[in-house]
């Protein structure tokens, strides 16, 4: 463990480190999701609300972490049961994203207990906020799961020292959340000839006209879209079709709301609802 003296040394030889060496990662969190997802960012950066040094209390100068750097490397990525680690993963409603991240120093020694500011900017937000913060453990690996919400852009920013300005970032991971679709239709049965209402709400959306597409299940062929119609600014549809005359079948109908202005979540789909058409 260091003596109060060496720590103070060390928080301050970081400090000035960090003021020669302007940090070539800044913290950018846009809407624009693939090129945040794939590499640098290429956008301005934007304001990040209530962003401030979480060791900036400290009494005197301390490190942040054993093996504090001004040139340390935090890395981030979602841990998917059963599959690889990913920067962009699709979010059922009833789940919640796990992140997993590690930092280290030049050397690719961790560094531990540091103190790391989660940040999150939501989709159709000007500005990106602090959304809490994670200490790393003695390999250097942290992890804090997402709250329910809309879809997402999350980062990591680490100061090296209690006195830092400047400050390091992480890759930046892409979560896009799915939000419920409610479709139902009436009757469930009827003759060929007749006709069937649909009606359903996109949830958590209000104030926006949405683009809804009525789909149905083809053999071979899949779900294909059959109706588009727009929600109401509740988030409220209806729709009503007539069933041709043939032969007594089933059908299998759902929703479908894919990405669009003002809709904040990723592409989202309803349950299966049915009709028998007896002939």
């Amino acid at each position: 463990m260091l003596v109060p003296a060496l720590l103070t040394r060390t928080a301050r030889t970081l400090a000035v480190a960090l003021r020669r060496r302007q940090p070539t990662l800044t913290l950018v969190l846009t809407g624009a999701v693939a090129a945040l997802a794939a590499g640098p960012a290429v956008a301005a950066p934007v304001p990040v609300i209530g962003l401030v040094n979480p060791l900036a209390a400290s009494p005197r100068p301390v490190a942040n972490g054993t093996n504090a750097s001004a040139a340390a490397q935090v890395r981030v990525r979602f841990v998917r049961g059963g599959h690889r680690p990913a920067s962009q993963v699709n979010v059922l409603p009833t789940r919640r994203a796990l992140v997993s991240g590690t930092i280290q120093d030049p050397r690719h020694r961790p560094v531990a207990g540091a103190v790391l500011v989660i940040v999150v900017q939501f989709d159709g937000q000007p500005a990106a906020a602090v959304a809490g913060t994670v200490r790393s453990d003695s390999r250097g690996h942290f992890a804090f799961p997402l709250r329910p919400g809309t879809s997402r852009t999350v980062a990591i920013v680490y100061y090296p020292t209690s006195i830092s300005t400047a400050y390091l970032t992480s890759n930046a991971l892409r979560e896009r959340e799915a939000t419920t679709i409610r479709l139902a239709v009436a009757p469930h049965v009827v003759r060929g000839g007749r006709s069937v209402h649909f009606r359903g709400q996109v949830v958590g959306v209000s104030g926006v006209k949405l683009l809804v597409a009525l789909q149905v299940l083809r053999a071979r062929a899949g779900f294909q879209t059959f109706r588009v119609v727009r929600t109401r600014p509740t988030g409220r549809f209806d729709a009503g079709f007539r069933f041709s005359r043939g032969p007594t079948t089933a059908y299998r109908f759902r929703a479908l709301v894919i990405a669009q202005n003002g809709f904040a979540y990723g592409t989202s789909v309803s349950h299966s609802t049915f009709v028998l058409v007896r002939g």
